[in-house]
């Protein structure tokens, strides 16, 4: 189903017409009464993991099966944490609240949208420090509708003081990656949570890191990573930046031993041929990219407030970076660059670039307009493996 995410951002339409098939088929299929509830929410979650948007369908035919077993309500009418979260918590053993975001993002997607802010403010109402600390991630909630309502529901005097002192941190330091439109009632919150007493955690000591970044490919893409100490072990933690889009994605992988952070060095720099760079540049990249989701209305993953929090120091405050800005900083740094030999000597290696510079190997143009040009010029698909040169 990634694969098929891939190809609609491409704009294909066999890959359009074919994720509604598939989510068709699943709530014809699988979304019924006698279809057990773990069914419906590993494919859900799956669905959430690939990142497709749920088809009115199937979000129709899930909440039709949800208020059948009463999932989402309990008696009184409220969130039933016992039904939704308890078999999430036995089933995952999270040791974090990120641990449990995809899971739960999957379910509240076929919720009504009142419906998951009553879900959220339940959590942050709970008596477990976790489902609290999960709670507060959600102002990241990828629905620009569900945002504001959770800033204005935690808000409660009943619920401030909920908001522990780490949570206090994550809401200072979030507002800066929400729309500007947004920030006011998340600001509102933070005043409320202080009012009530409520000191901020500090911030996480600065790591040491290795940071390594693949160039750009053809679809606008690159991978950034970097190594930390983890007590006794390591961890990785990864962000993929995309063009157009903000953060795609971000995540981490702990409990590395040191052969396991070579091997996975050795596979960076070989087969992705990615660059050992300045953690200045992981810096930017990932506010640049923060920048970019917001002028779209997109927040990044909460999923990128662990990686922060791993490499330590104050969290991202968006900034675009302006290319003409920095070509002008270069130009007045080396100005003997510039000059008009050196740009003619620089366009007529260009062609060579791509069998002699790692950066240029990856690059490559794949969406539906190559493929009706292919299709124009050599024929059908199977043809074209055969006619590689001339394609």
């Amino acid at each position: 189903m990634t694969q098929i995410r891939y190809a609609i951002e491409r704009r294909r339409p066999w890959a359009i017409a074919m994720a509604e098939q598939i989510q068709r088929q699943m709530a014809k299929e699988a979304f019924r009464p006698e279809v057990d509830v773990r069914v419906q929410q590993d494919l859900l979650e799956a669905l959430h993991s690939a990142k497709l948007e749920l088809h009115p369908c199937l979000r129709d035919q899930a909440v039709a099966v949800a208020e059948y077993y009463a999932r989402f309500r309990g008696a009184k009418g409220g969130p039933d944490l016992d039904t939704l979260l308890g078999r999430l918590v036995q089933d995952l053993k999270p040791g974090d609240p990120f641990d449990l975001i995809d899971p739960i993002l999957a379910e509240m997607a076929v919720m009504p949208r009142d419906g998951q802010v009553l879900l959220a403010t339940g959590m942050l109402a709970s008596s477990q420090p976790l489902l609290r600390d999960l709670a507060v991630l959600l102002v990241l909630h990828p629905d620009a509708a569900v945002r504001p309502g959770l800033a204005d529901a935690f808000a409660h005097p009943d619920l401030v003081r909920q908001i522990s002192p780490l949570g206090l941190r994550r809401l200072i330091g979030l507002r800066n990656w929400l729309p500007e439109s947004e920030r006011p009632a998340l600001d509102a919150l933070i005043r409320a949570v202080r009012l009530a007493g409520v000191a901020s955690a500090p911030l996480p000591p600065t790591a040491a890191v290795a940071v390594y970044a693949s160039a750009f490919d053809g679809s606008g893409a690159q991978g950034a990573w970097f190594f930390a100490k983890d007590g006794c072990r390591h961890r990785l933690e990864g962000v993929l930046v995309k063009q157009g889009l903000g953060i795609r994605e971000a995540w981490g992988e702990g409990g590395l031993l040191k052969r396991d952070v070579d091997a996975k060095i050795a596979a960076l720099t070989g087969d992705m041929a990615a660059l050992k760079l300045h953690r200045d540049y992981l810096e930017r990249l990932v506010a640049h990219f923060i920048a970019l989701g917001l002028e779209s209305g997109k927040p990044p993953t909460p999923h990128l407030v662990s990686v922060q929090e791993r490499l330590g120091g104050d969290y991202w405050r968006p900034g675009r970076i302006d290319p003409a800005a920095e070509i002008a900083a270069l130009m007045a740094t080396a100005p003997q660059a510039f000059t008009p030999a050196r740009t003619r000597q620089a366009l007529d290696q260009a062609g060579d670039w791509p069998a002699h510079r790692d950066f240029a190997r990856s690059w490559f143009e794949d969406d539906a307009a190559i493929d009706d040009l292919l299709r124009k010029r050599l024929g059908r698909p199977s043809d074209w493996p055969s006619r590689l040169p001339a394609a």
